[in-house]
């Protein structure tokens, strides 16, 4: 029989008429923190839009042109998710924020924001003009 889980509101196939919950992650959040009606049933399934988080997530990708490598999509995933967290607890959205933060470093640790070439060629000219003079 369909049934809607009374914590998070997904629908599922019931296998006897008693069952109520989901999953079994369901089932114990229930038993943990009480039964509690689920916030979430409300919420459309699918977000509307980019959040906060992940338009930022996004523009820092775009800056050092990482955003279609693999980890800056999964940046833009896990960003997503913090921006729409569903049923996730307090502790989940913190391991998903300190995942984002380390993706995001691996994912920018050798890139440079693309600036004008002509700006960079005239640093390096400097740069190399002044370690000429430093040696004189």
């Amino acid at each position: 029989m369909e049934r809607e889980c009374v914590i998070c509101g997904t629908g599922f196939v019931a296998r006897n008429s008693r069952r109520r919950f989901c999953s079994d992650r369901c089932r114990k959040r229930a038993v943990r923190g009480g039964f509690v009606a689920a916030v979430s049933a409300a919420e459309p399934r699918t977000p509307a839009g980019p959040g906060e988080v992940e338009r930022a997530t996004g523009e820092v990708l775009r800056t050092v042109s990482r955003l279609g490598t693999p980890l800056g999509q999964v940046a833009v995933v896990l960003a997503r998710r913090l921006d729409h967290p569903g049923a996730d607890t307090g502790a989940a959205l913190a391991a998903v924020a300190r995942q984002l933060q380390a993706t995001l470093v691996a994912a920018t640790a050798d890139a440079r924001p693309a600036g004008d070439l002509l700006t960079e060629l005239r640093a390096r000219r400097d740069r190399k003009l002044g370690n000429l003079e430093d040696r004189s």
